[in-house]
């Protein structure tokens, strides 16, 4: 082997051999980094977990609130008539008129019974929020959703409002 094939040699193991660590201090970077997002993904867990675990005794409290004031889930047909008569009753002392309500399908989980409605008012501007207020209510577990507000063209200083009322009540077994 000649002086200028060994220089060669030399060269070419040389760019080889930067070639590696560069390969290697690449994936060491991107190890490291990934590392890095996994700890602070650890650490924001574990912060989480702290908070949470501070709380524990307001949660239990809050708890205790829902198992006596929820009201417990006896028929899918009581649950439907108290629906009903909530909007009926509402309507008539918020002096709305009801055009359409047609029940929910109800859902069950291992934390709730649900009953709806969907729902649809006429009124006044004012009677209507209202009676979409008093609609509104989380003490008896109630919520109005997907409100949708327009003015009747055929008569401006009245409105139609359409939305849901949904009502959770406990599940049986969770006494």
């Amino acid at each position: 082997m000649s002086n200028s094939e060994r220089i060669l040699l030399f060269v070419l193991v040389g760019i080889i051999a930067i070639g590696a660590v560069l390969v290697l201090v690449l994936e060491y970077n991107r190890r490291a980094k990934a590392l890095a997002r996994e700890r602070d993904d650890l650490e924001l867990q574990r912060v989480e977990a702290d908070e949470l675990l501070s709380q524990r005794d307001e949660w239990i409290e809050k708890g205790r609130w829902i198992s006596k004031a929820q009201l417990p889930f006896k028929s899918q047909r009581e649950a439907d008539s108290d629906i009903i008569d909530s909007i009926d009753s509402s309507a008539k002392k918020a002096e709305v008129e009801v055009r359409q309500r047609s029940l929910l399908e109800p859902d069950q989980t291992e934390q709730y019974n649900q009953a709806g409605a969907n729902v649809s008012g006429y009124g006044k501007l004012p009677d209507v929020l209202g009676w979409l207020y008093a609609m509104q209510s989380p003490e008896k577990f109630r919520a109005v959703s997907q409100v949708k507000l327009e003015p009747d063209p055929k008569n401006p200083e009245k409105i139609i409002a359409q939305f849901q009322l949904l009502r959770w009540y406990r599940p049986i077994d969770s006494e």
